[in-house]
């Protein structure tokens, strides 16, 4: 039998019985019926039943054909156009007539041994043991044919020709016009057993040894089928044959197909269908040219394969033929349009599939990416598979990055198998091409995966480069901001480049989180990936303010006594002694790297590591690809000479850059190279969130009654956060046009021009880069302000009203009048106030009418009010308007009278009553409901220009025109700063920040009223943590400590906190001398009190610093100094006397104990000298005031060396 089978990576057919059949039944089934036992199944397959004295004959569907009422059973049943024949037992053929419902019984003769009708004739051929006969249905007159000499046993006629064979072999072929016999054949040795004629052309013969084809008209052997038969038919394609093992169709002596299958028998059917009875059932089998070149055809597309595939008619069991072969044609397909129907076939949709995975031809999984989601997930779970084979190699190669790039965004990074994936993804993350799929992962990385995984992988100074603002954000929410912050610094250190924007998202991103996460609580506990606990068996000096873990509890430890040690658990109010049995402490695995919450946070306050403000740095040649992209652009100075880069890359092992020259320089060639670079600061990107974390972490600091053990590196960032300034200057940015109007709603920041234009910005501390830009007014903008999501703008003659979410003109009102102002109420509709002059031309009056934004119409007017000419009506951001001294509140039509004798120039909504300034720089605030109105005196040589408040306090921000800014909390002046020489435009104040606009210049204020309070304590909290932080915080007495202990006395506020923190800070005599200024006098005097009397006598009695000699640290010694003439050390000069005298004395002592010798060297640098070498510093001695032997009687002289 032949057999599809894969060999030696070919598809072939042999004879095999464990490959796929050639040809199957079902490959030519097209229809099926199952047959009761009791039925008849006739050509061309129709359906006869006998019962109940009824003849039905139904089509395979089960549709009636007809139906006739016949009490007697027939048998032979046989149908001829429109009749139906059939034998009785008695011999006697019937002959229905279903058209016209009518029955004929034919008297044979005899009892016939077979018959058949002549189609087209009314004439039956029958024959019995010895006998043929030709019987008219017509005239009932029979017709005797001889020709035969033995038993007649089969027979077969068309309306031309009959053909009848006997037992001896022999067969007749008779012409029905003469009914003469034409040809006398001997077919074989063996008896006929059936005859079927085809066309009157051809009749086959059967006999158990052979099925012969004879040429009627010829009577010559066409050709010949051996072997036993059981059934054969004629069909238009040729004769089929079952031999009870196959069934075969041929055609002129050619086996077309062979049909591994057992028929029971055929009845035929029509054009090139048979009927066939296979495992019990009647099958319609069809045999066109199509289907018998179906094989032929399969192993042609096998070797060449294209699309469109013309399979359509293919049988299922094709499918399992192209999915064994699918490792020869698959590397060979170039187009890929493969059916639709391959993919629902499971077998052939994995071998496709497998093979495309095997040799990397990714690019045809576009032709199944229609597949529903459920087979596309399988697809997905291959393509894991095979990456997960692939990245196990750990190269790098391009069918990794082609499977990766297909199928990386369904990945499932929960699973820890696909933890090689992403390693392999790190390991090669310099690849340009990787960093997208890099991106993708860790923007989806919820529970922290594939962070996990690449925690522990090496970075790279394009680390921070893989990954988006999104996924960055993700990965330090789970707690991984340490990596971002390690690979900043890594990138920065490598690469000369400025931030990304991506990057400054991040950093802003690290700088919220931190500011989030850190409270009092966790602000000193080691995180999690600084250390680890080891056994603490013994308690040593430097444990102290170690971390440690007793069972659940954890703390630290504040005495590091070996047999007297004590520690405080988290959960005590006070130390509490440590039992060392259990007891573990945290192990740091590096130094001079942060530790805790507070330690990064420092960190990123930084500037020497967020900042760059040189013009070249030192060349570093890129170790990936994606350096050699980032540097393409770039300038350098190669030996002095600048150039641009304008390639490149890496090859022959060697990197390489080219200038645009053309000129290539090598990293083997020895060259002076230098990085042209940009300036660039994080911090200054950020001071919108780097005030609020310098502001807590001061505020933490200073209440933490604990020691913080931070190391002494962070000193400087951390003294930075303590400056004592209520108001101080953060940023300054320069416009083409001056700032006319300003307003903030609680996401972005809109600004006003006299251009027309007006740019939106996300916030105060992001004015470099315009968010959008609102154009349409011509003149200067007057006014702005915020109306749910609307932003209200005006100009001299027109209104707009924008929707800030799409940045799109909502409405505008134009007017043949003035606009003067636009004011929003708190029913959310919109105040509009206009000036219109009389026709006396001297008096203005003001329409003042109400709008409704949603329906874009107005609501309500008020009555006119006059306005004299030269009168400004000045407006805030509420329904008041002021005119004159009239302080009209629209919202429920009530003035209020300002008994100023000033001029006002400004006002502003103060919660519920209004402020301003007038023209002699005085300040006021009258309340809406007591009319209780208050003045105070502010800056009286200046007129006060603009005026806003901020929100939820009572604090007041005013501007002058002499450029200053003042700060007023209930009416006091907390704070004053000069932004600028020229007048003050307008202000805005927010929260923690104000901005203020002068000429075409924006300047960002920080303003924090209390923060000289919180210096005080924090650095008196700083002070107490260790010497080496006493020492490093007095550093800063001049200019952090003195100015918030000042303010405080001056205040009157926290006097007691700041006059301990001075007492300690001048405890040491040589660090008196900064704190002997008259403005700290002053401030001590004002404040007199019991606990300042010793601290102003302590000043009083300070007479300059003291000599501090290295050979005998006595600073109180009143004696003459020297200085040693070869490396100008300076000491005592009886210390050096004695050096010199005692030397000699030294020398033997060690020579005779150690045999060691001592030479005279500076106690210092140790630099050899001579006593010629030492001279007295004459200009010192002079100078040097040493009041301490006339204060202290008791003081020691130089005679103490004696």
């Amino acid at each position: 039998m032949e057999s599809f089978v894969f060999r030696d990576g070919r598809l072939c057919l042999i004879q095999d019985a464990n490959g796929i059949p050639k040809y199957r039944y079902k490959d030519y089934t097209v229809h099926q019926h199952d047959v009761a036992p009791s039925d008849i199944f006739i050509e061309p397959g129709l359906v006869i039943q006998q019962r109940n004295g009824l003849l039905k004959c139904t089509y395979t569907d089960n549709q009636p054909y007809f139906s006739f009422k016949h009490h007697m059973s027939l048998e032979h049943l046989r149908i001829h156009g429109k009749t139906c024949c059939g034998s009785d037992s008695n011999g006697n053929v019937h002959i229905i007539s279903f058209e016209e419902g009518t029955s004929r019984a034919i008297d044979l003769g005899h009892s016939p041994q077979g018959w058949c009708m002549l189609p087209k004739t009314s004439s039956i051929l029958h024959w019995n043991v010895l006998s043929l006969f030709v019987t008219n249905t017509q005239t009932h007159k029979h017709k005797s044919l001889r020709g035969h000499y033995s038993k007649i046993l089969c027979g077969d006629a068309t309306d031309l020709v009959a053909v009848t064979g006997d037992r001896s072999g022999h067969i007749c072929i008779w012409y029905v016009a003469s009914w003469s016999c034409h040809h006398y054949i001997q077919t074989g040795g063996s008896h006929c057993q059936q005859i079927h004629i085809k066309n009157s052309d051809y009749a086959a013969v059967r006999n158990n040894e052979a099925v012969i084809v004879y040429n009627i008209a010829t009577g010559e052997t066409i050709y010949t089928v051996q072997g036993h038969a059981k059934d054969m038919k004629w069909c238009s394609s040729g004769l089929v044959i079952a031999n009870g093992r196959q069934i075969s169709l041929h055609n002129d002596g050619i086996t077309l197909t062979r049909i591994q299958d057992v028929a029971a028998g055929f009845v035929r059917a029509s054009h090139n269908y048979v009927w066939a009875n296979i495992e019990g059932k009647w099958r319609q089998l069809q045999f066109d040219g199509a289907t018998i070149g179906w094989p032929n055809d399969l192993l042609q597309w096998v070797h060449t394969p294209n699309f469109p595939c013309k399979c359509h008619n293919w049988p299922p069991r094709y499918m399992d033929i192209l999915a064994i072969s699918a490792k020869q044609w698959v590397p060979l397909v170039s187009k890929w349009h493969p059916p639709k129907i391959w993919f629902r076939h499971t077998t052939l949709r994995n071998a496709i599939w497998d093979t495309v995975l095997e040799i990397g031809c990714i690019e045809a999984a576009n032709s199944w990416q229609y597949l529903p989601t459920e087979k596309m997930r399988e697809w997905y779970t291959k393509c894991d598979q095979t990456l997960h084979r692939l990245c196990r190699n750990k190269e790098y190669t391009q069918n990794t990055l082609r499977l990766l790039q297909h199928s990386y965004k369904h990945i499932c990074l929960s699973e820890s198998a696909n933890d090689t994936i992403i390693q392999w993804c790190w390991q090669h993350h310099g690849k340009m091409e990787l960093r997208p799929i890099i991106m993708y992962l860790t923007d989806h990385d919820f529970d922290g995966t594939a962070l996990t995984c690449i925690s522990n992988l090496p970075p790279s100074p394009d680390s921070i480069l893989c990954f988006t603002a999104t996924g960055a954000k993700l990965a330090i929410r789970n707690g991984w901001f340490h990596l971002f912050i390690d690979w900043f610094k890594i990138y920065h250190t490598n690469y000369p480049h400025p931030p990304q924007q991506h990057m400054r998202q991040i950093f802003t991103n690290l700088m919220h989180y931190i500011y989030k996460e850190m409270d009092i609580d966790n602000l000193n506990l080691p995180l999690r990936h600084t250390g680890t606990f080891t056994t603490l068996t013994r308690v040593l000096p430097t444990h102290k303010h170690a971390y440690i873990r007793l069972g659940r509890r954890k703390g630290f430890i504040t005495r590091a006594h070996q047999h007297d040690p004590r520690w405080w658990p988290a959960d005590t109010a006070t130390p509490i002694p440590l039992n060392l049995h259990d007891a573990q402490i945290w192990q740091y695995d590096q130094g001079n790297v942060p530790h805790t919450l507070l330690e990064y946070a420092l960190t990123l306050l930084d500037s020497d590591i967020w900042s760059w403000e040189k013009q070249k740095k030192q060349f570093k040649w890129f170790s990936s690809e994606t350096g050699s992209f980032l540097a393409i652009k770039q300038q350098i100075t190669l030996d002095g000479n600048t150039m641009n880069i304008c390639k490149a890359g890496k090859k022959n092992g060697h990197r390489y850059i080219v200038d645009e020259a053309g000129d290539e320089i090598t990293d083997e060639q020895p060259h002076e190279i230098e990085w042209r670079t940009d300036t660039w600061s994080y911090l200054d990107d950020n001071v919108y969130s780097t005030i609020p974390l310098q502001l807590k972490i001061c505020h933490l600091v200073s209440m933490s009654a604990r020691t913080l053990p931070t190391q002494i590196m962070f000193a400087e960032e951390l003294l930075s956060c303590l400056t004592a300034s209520v108001i101080q200057k953060e940023h300054i940015w320069s416009l083409q046009s001056c700032v006319t109007a300003m307003v903030s709603n609680s996401n972005n920041i809109f600004i006003g021009l006299t251009n027309g234009l007006i740019y939106e910005y996300i916030n105060m501390a992001t004015l470099e880069n315009v968010h959008r830009t609102f154009e349409h007014h011509k003149d200067p903008i007057l006014q702005m302000h915020i109306v749910d999501s609307r932003l209200v703008s005006m100009s001299k003659h027109q209104i707009c009203i924008w929707d800030t979410r799409y940045a799109t003109k909502y409405m505008h009102i134009n007017t043949q009048n003035i606009f003067l102002a636009i004011l929003p109420s708190s029913t959310r509709t919109l105040w509009i106030i206009e000036q219109s002059k009389s026709s006396a031309g001297q008096i203005h009056t003001l329409l003042t009418t109400e709008w409704n934004l949603t329906h874009k119409v107005p609501i309500h007017t008020l009555d006119t009010i006059p306005l004299q000419i030269g009168t400004l009506p000045l407006s805030c951001n509420r329904p008041i308007i002021l005119i004159g001294k009239n302080l009209h509140l629209l919202e429920n039509n009530s003035t209020i009278q300002l008994h100023i004798e000033e001029d006002i120039s400004c006002i502003a909504h103060f919660q519920n009553a209004t402020c301003g300034g007038t023209v002699d720089g005085r300040l006021f605030k009258i309340n809406h409901s007591t009319e209780l109105l208050e003045t105070w005196n502010s800056l009286e040589t200046s007129s006060v220009s603009a005026i806003a408040t901020i929100p939820q306090t009572n604090i007041i921000v005013s501007g002058y025109t002499m450029g200053y800014i003042l700060v007023h909390d209930s009416g006091t002046e907390i704070a004053r700063i000069r932004a600028s020489n020229a007048p003050i435009h307008c202000l805005l104040s927010e929260s923690l920040f104000s901005l203020v606009a002068c000429q075409r210049k924006l300047y960002l204020l920080a303003i924090i009223p209390e923060k000289f309070i919180l210096s005080v304590h924090a650095m008196s909290t700083i002070i107490a943590w260790s010497d080496a932080w006493k020492s490093r915080a007095l550093l800063k007495s001049e200019t952090i400590i003195q100015p918030a202990i000042v303010k405080c006395l001056n205040e009157k506020i926290a006097t007691r906190a700041a006059i301990e923190l001075l007492d300690i800070c001048t405890e040491d005599y040589q660090r008196r001398a900064i704190w002997c200024s008259t403005e700290m006098i002053d401030s001590l005097l004002g404040c007199y009190a019991s606990e300042s009397a010793d601290i102003i006598r302590r000043l009083v009695h300070f007479r300059g610093p003291r000599f501090e000699c290295a050979i005998c640290a006595d600073e109180e010694i009143n004696d003459r100094i020297c200085y040693l003439t070869t490396c100008n050390h300076r000491f005592h000069c009886a210390c050096v006397q004695q050096l010199i005298k005692k030397t000699p004395e030294y020398h033997q002592e060690l020579q005779y104990d150690y045999a060691l010798s001592f030479t005279l060297r500076c106690p210092i640098c140790r630099k050899p000298f001579t006593e010629k070498d030492v001279a007295e510093d004459t200009l010192l001695n002079k100078y040097l005031y040493i009041p301490y032997a006339t204060l202290h009687p008791g003081a020691k002289t130089k005679d103490h060396h004696n």
